[in-house]
């Protein structure tokens, strides 16, 4: 009889684990990788915002988006680099 139980335990707390860990808990639209573009060119997307549980909706054009990332990279290689980042704006 105590066999059966701690079988059944034992099953119980594999399948609980197994399933609890299927999901990543990371939506693609959750995380603002899903994004839309409009008739006017612009391209916009949902992000979280800090501290709110509530998404907010973000566009921009496709030319500010380049220029972000652009400016991110310059930045990030300014820091690995030990230099000072280039803050021109073109």
């Amino acid at each position: 009889m105590m066999a059966i139980l701690s079988r059944t335990v034992l099953l119980v707390l594999v399948l609980i684990l197994t399933f609890g860990c299927a999901s990543s808990g990371v939506d693609e639209s959750e995380a603002g990788l899903v994004a839309s573009t409009n008739e006017d060119g612009l391209v916009c997307r949902f992000e979280k915002e800090t501290g709110s549980h509530f998404k907010k909706r973000i566009c921009k054009t496709r030319q500010q988006l380049d220029q972000e990332r652009a400016n991110a990279l310059s930045l990030q290689r300014s820091i690995q680099g030990g230099s000072a980042p280039d803050t021109s704006t073109p």
